[in-house]
């Protein structure tokens, strides 16, 4: 089984939903994490909706800060995916192992102004973007393929609008 940990500045919105949709698309193959920089202590409550909505479990779903993701004791990560712009900085940091390190720029749906109804819009429009990325993510052959390759398939799967 491969691990992924998707990152971010806060940890609420996109890198909770990416999470949850390998876990549960992933087969057994993959198991995803999600962290932030600063953990905002809570998921947006549209994220929990979005993925409940779309049949994705949430239990055990919550924000939280890349710092449980290093030292002894922290799980062997294989790749780590970034979502926004920010969180690009974290690609630098030194890690125990050394993951492959790709970068999925997704806008932030808790960011969308005006209504509830252009809300939930931004959200599901977001989860549609990381589902699809997330499939194609699933038809990589990332076992055939030396960690260059890998990296290179990973970053065009970020391409998918």
């Amino acid at each position: 089984m491969r691990t992924v940990l998707f990152m971010c500045v806060v940890n609420a919105t996109r890198t909770i939903m990416a999470e949850a949709l390998l876990n549960h698309l992933g087969g057994g193959r993959f198991r995803a994490f999600s962290a932030g920089e600063y953990a905002s202590g809570a998921v947006h409550p549209l994220t929990l909706e979005c993925l409940e909505a779309h049949g994705i479990p949430i239990q055990g779903l919550h924000s939280k800060t890349w710092s449980r993701y290093v030292g002894l004791g922290a799980p062997q990560i294989d790749f780590i995916i970034t979502v926004c712009d920010d969180s690009k900085e974290d690609m630098r940091r030194q890690w125990r192992q050394e993951p492959i390190k790709a970068h999925w720029d997704t806008a932030n749906p808790a960011a969308a102004l005006g209504k509830e109804e252009d809300m939930r819009l931004a959200f599901e429009y977001t989860f549609d973007l990381l589902k699809r990325r997330i499939e194609a993510f699933l038809q990589l052959p990332l076992g055939d393929c030396d960690p260059a390759a890998q990296w290179g398939a990973i970053m065009s799967v970020g391409e998918i609008r």
